[in-house]
């Protein structure tokens, strides 16, 4: 008879390890929205290049990936020079990808792009938009019931907590990340202060990225950037909107025409455009894709 060797159970008595650790959560914008294959291309789309660019930065080897259904919390644990290393990874991940969307938007038609830059989701390409949240502190590694390493602490749950405050391709570090960040002088990085917001009853103050290429460095809140078109007349046939950004990638957030200016208009945006100039025409009543 075969005797099946059977994995050692978690045991009581083993003890934890504590380290500090640099936590990166990311999770796909809309991911619910989409038929369950969509689902499946999108995110196995997202753990290749997670992968990929962990590989970049020379830490696929010491890197706990922890996923999450629609995301994955990525610890790298901390040494010197680990906070410039979660630099690198956002500004390769996000510069990734731009690539990747770039090329499964080429896949639809003109209407299909439309709607997915409009609505940041579609059921017809692997294309997706992304948040992140970014803290820094001590997380235990533990067996799980499954007899895998894996890791627990404070600093997870924060970062998932702090990346519902971005915007969709927009990153928010805790005060701790963004400090250790700060501290190295990195060309090209500056962080905005966030309003203090209370999450599931506890207040979170945050800090979004602003510079990396393929960020977004649209604010949030108050400050936010509108484009306020044909207010108040919903009965043209189209919007025009042009602006002029040094971003070199078009990030749109739709926000509901219902409640903004009138039945059937999307009349005011967040965006983020290149080029000198940039025009995209809309017609009015653009549906989900």
């Amino acid at each position: 008879m075969t005797r099946v060797r059977q994995r050692d159970s978690p045991s009581p008595e083993r003890k934890y390890v504590a380290a500090t650790y640099h936590i990166i959560f990311v999770d796909i914008v809309r991911y619910s929205r989409r038929k369950p294959k969509a689902q499946y291309d999108v995110v196995t789309a997202l753990f290749s290049i997670i992968r990929k660019t962990l590989a970049a930065i020379s830490r696929e080897s010491d890197c706990k990936l922890l996923p999450t259904g629609d995301g994955v919390a990525i610890c790298l644990q901390a040494k010197s020079e680990s906070p410039g290393e979660v630099i690198s990874f956002i500004s390769k991940f996000a510069a990734a990808v731009e690539r990747w969307n770039d090329s499964q938007i080429r896949k639809l038609s003109d209407e299909g792009r439309i709607t997915y830059l409009v609505n940041l989701w579609t059921n017809k390409a692997a294309a997706f938009g992304f948040r992140m949240g970014v803290t820094q502190g001590t997380l235990l590694q533990y067996v799980d019931i499954n007899g895998n390493d894996n890791l627990a602490g404070t600093a997870i749950n924060d970062a998932a907590r702090l990346l519902t405050l971005a915007e969709p391709n927009q990153v928010i570090f805790s005060e701790t990340a963004m400090r250790s960040v700060r501290d190295l002088d990195a060309t090209g990085v500056d962080f905005r202060r966030l309003l203090s917001r209370s999450i599931k009853g506890q207040n979170f103050e945050g800090w979004q990225l602003v510079g990396p290429k393929g960020i977004s460095s649209s604010s949030i809140g108050p400050d936010e950037e509108e484009f306020h078109v044909n207010d108040g007349l919903d009965d043209l046939p189209h919007l025009w909107i042009r602006t002029n950004h040094s971003d070199p990638k078009i990030f749109w957030n739709a926000v509901d025409a219902e409640k903004r200016g009138g039945p059937g208009c999307l009349n005011r945006f967040s965006a983020s455009i290149s080029g000198a100039s940039a025009g995209v025409r809309l017609p009015c009543g653009v549906a989900a894709g």
